[in-house]
């Protein structure tokens, strides 16, 4: 018996649970194999042990869920209990995820849904088996939190400090700086040709003064620029009882979580360090990870996770066809995000050159012509976008050209006619939208727009409804986020703004279940205080009753 709640979905993968925590000396208060889930699901079990007081940490192996709306229920159920609920998701690619449905009879959403929604509602996902068991272990074995992000390392070879450095900063994680009082302390009880600053390499002294190596590893905790303390420990065949000793005394005396390698030791060490609530993992890499873990889950544990609640729109209900699936014109799209809130590019929908002008009179020169059809998706192609046009004259002509061109290109297409609209200012171009997944349902994506968005595949997912702070999180999250927060020298760009365009196409999408997709791009982010405008929208619906 012991703190660990486990849930999966793979009946054999049961067996191997109880073997490694077993070998690792943790137990187990609930193993559970969920079967087909006519009944009890996945996110059932997830919850029922959250709210059991023995259960200290709940894991699982996921292959897929039918819904996502009781797991995003069950993390919440986790948080309330202060309970880290820690994931293994299998079935990542298109191959493995209909394995996994055929397996478990669960429809299988896309992957990347799956881990924007873990992520926005506090679930740790981890990549592999080790990792699971390790994390698993990390929360078992430790109740500390992790008040920041910054590590202190000691150990018995500079090598294996040199590598933990590296394996810190691959994992993103920043290396503490001790104080002038912390080295001067370690100083008074190290080798001369050991080295009291981060990492602390205390050479061969585990051999004959293990005492002195816990007196260095106290005051490492004990300095307020370090958050978590690793210690690696190679090949350390002598004194292992003592040093894990050691080890716990220092664990006993700080708030602050430590995690041990040990490599290749006396065998007698790590159940010890378990026992004293250290987490002892069998390499520095692995240790590192589980720092990450830990930190995560601090971060997680100061923080509210967002909520939201969604906004009626009306309008936007009003302005959908209710004749119709597939995709929308243009004009109609935009008509569909003004009414949900959107700011849109000003423009005009003509039927003749001579409206076209007269209407790109008003809205001011230069202007942009498009031609509106909702059976041309691919405007461009047909000749049916022209681009900074200076008059009136030459509003015309370029209504003509492009209208013999569609026709050529398309000639049983029906046209609506020829959307005018302003030319934006120059800003930095985005992607957002909404889609739909079987299992989570509303998706909302933003990205970098145009040519970026297809090239670097550089987007965030966010699983509606949308709070403030997952709208700013998957905005954060973008590789192309220093763009937008003034890199170089750039004006800053207005944030608020899109976070804003991610509120009302999340309220938007659960407002109006007939919408499959909508794509917004480029949304035209201009700097602070200036707003973000859609330059180009597109809508298409799905017909509600026959997918009922």
């Amino acid at each position: 018996p012991g703190p660990i709640g486990f849930v999966s979905q793979s009946g054999l993968f049961t067996g191997i649970v109880t073997a490694e925590l077993r070998r690792r000396g943790l137990g187990l208060g609930y193993l559970v194999s969920s079967g087909n889930e006519s009944v009890v699901d996945f996110a059932d079990l997830l919850a029922a042990m959250a709210e059991d007081p023995r259960v200290r940490v709940v894991a699982g192996y996921m292959e897929g869920i039918r819904d996502g709306a009781k797991l995003a229920e069950a993390a919440a159920v986790a948080r309330r209990h202060s309970k880290p609920v820690v994931l293994l998701k299998v079935g990542r690619t298109a191959e493995s995820a209909a394995a996994a449905a055929s397996h478990t009879g669960a429809m299988a959403g896309a992957y990347d849904v799956y881990r924007a929604a873990m992520r926005q509602w506090g679930i740790i996902e981890v990549d592999t088996i080790q990792d699971l068991f390790d994390t698993i272990e990390a929360f078992a074995v430790t109740e500390k939190k992790a008040r920041g992000d910054r590590i202190g390392i000691l150990t018995n070879s500079g090598g294996l400090g040199v590598f933990g450095a590296d394996m810190v900063r691959a994992h993103d994680l920043p290396m503490a700086t001790f104080s002038d009082q912390t080295v001067s302390a370690i100083k008074e009880r190290l080798p001369e040709f050991g080295s009291a600053v981060n990492p602390i390499d205390f050479t061969l002294q585990a051999f004959t003064d293990p005492e002195g190596v816990g007196s260095h590893l106290r005051h490492m905790m004990r300095d307020d620029g370090v958050d978590v303390g690793l210690a690696f420990f190679g090949v350390q065949l002598l004194n292992g009882e003592a040093l894990a000793q050691e080890v716990a005394r220092a664990n006993a005396e700080t708030g602050k979580p430590i995690v041990v390698a040990w490599m290749l030791g006396d065998p007698v060490a790590p159940p010890m360090l378990r026992a004293a609530g250290v987490p002892c993992l069998d390499d520095p890499e692995t240790a590192v990870k589980t720092a990450r873990m830990l930190v995560n889950q601090g971060v997680l544990a100061s923080e509210s996770v967002g909520h939201r609640a969604p906004i009626a729109k009306p309008d936007a209900v009003a302005a959908l066809p209710n004749d119709k699936s597939g995709t929308l014109s243009e004009w109609q799209s935009r008509a569909v995000i003004q009414a949900a809130g959107i700011k849109a590019a000003k423009g005009a929908l003509a039927e003749s050159a001579t409206a076209a002008a007269a209407a790109a009179q008003k809205i001011g020169f230069p202007v942009v012509l498009k031609v509106d059809s909702d059976e041309i998706a691919h405007k461009s192609e047909a000749g049916g976008v022209l681009l900074n046009l200076a008059d009136g004259d030459a509003v015309r002509d370029g209504f003509e050209t492009m209208m013999s061109a569609v026709k050529a290109y398309a000639p049983s297409a029906a046209l609506r006619g020829v959307g005018i609209y302003e030319m934006l200012p120059a800003g930095v171009e985005l992607i957002a939208g909404i889609s739909r997944d079987a299992a989570f349902g509303p998706v909302i994506l933003v990205g970098l727009g145009g040519i970026m968005a297809e090239v670097m595949e550089d987007t965030a997912l966010g699983v509606a409804p949308l709070s403030r702070k997952d709208a700013l999180d998957m905005v954060r999250s973008l590789k192309g986020f220093p763009i937008l927060d003034g890199a170089r020298g750039r004006p800053k760009c207005d944030v608020d703004a899109v976070i804003d365009v991610l509120l009302a196409l999340s309220d938007l999408a659960i407002a109006c279940p007939q919408i499959a997709e909508l794509d917004v791009n480029p949304l035209i982010v201009l700097p602070v205080g200036e707003g973000a405008i859609a330059a180009d929208a597109l809508v298409t619906l799905a017909d509600v009753e026959a997918d009922a």
